[in-house]
């Protein structure tokens, strides 16, 4: 019965760990324009950590279910073939995953980085604070204040 319940929590995360891949994908091409669709990208963002928020719920019920039961990865000592092989897939999927995912994560770095240095040009420039505490332009703010009065 262990076994069933193992085989059917590994086959709920590749199907996860595969849906993640073309997530990725998209990631990284929104990424790699050169000018950030925030609206586009945050859809993107949030697929990929409710797929990850499932992954790590269905590792934590292998985990669980392996310490109760006394199983170990790889689960060769299991006589049960087809989840072994199914552990190294996920684990496979899981290592190319990771590979991309810190891929895109330079690629947002890069963004970030042209963002502030931009940024710290234009206050610079104009010797002020072009952002407020609460992520609102300063000027666009001022204005609001000054139609409300």
């Amino acid at each position: 019965m262990p076994a069933l319940k193992l085989h059917k929590i590994l086959d709920d995360m590749y199907f996860y760990i595969k849906n993640l891949e073309p997530v990725l994908e998209k990631e990284q091409y929104f990424l790699s324009q050169g000018k950030l669709d925030g609206s586009l990208l945050q859809g993107v963002t949030q697929q990929k950590e409710m797929l990850l928020a499932s992954i790590a719920s269905l590792n934590k019920r292998r985990i669980e279910l392996s310490e109760s039961n006394n199983l170990v990865e790889p689960y060769t000592d299991m006589n049960n073939y087809a989840i072994s092989v199914l552990w190294e897939t996920i684990l496979n999927l899981s290592d190319k995953i990771a590979k991309q995912n810190m891929n895109n994560g330079f690629l947002l770095q890069h963004h970030i980085n042209y963002a502030s240095e931009a940024i710290s040009i234009l206050e610079a420039e104009s010797g002020t604070p072009v952002y407020g505490r609460n992520g609102q332009s300063i000027k666009q703010y001022q204005n609001q204040k000054k139609l409300e009065i």
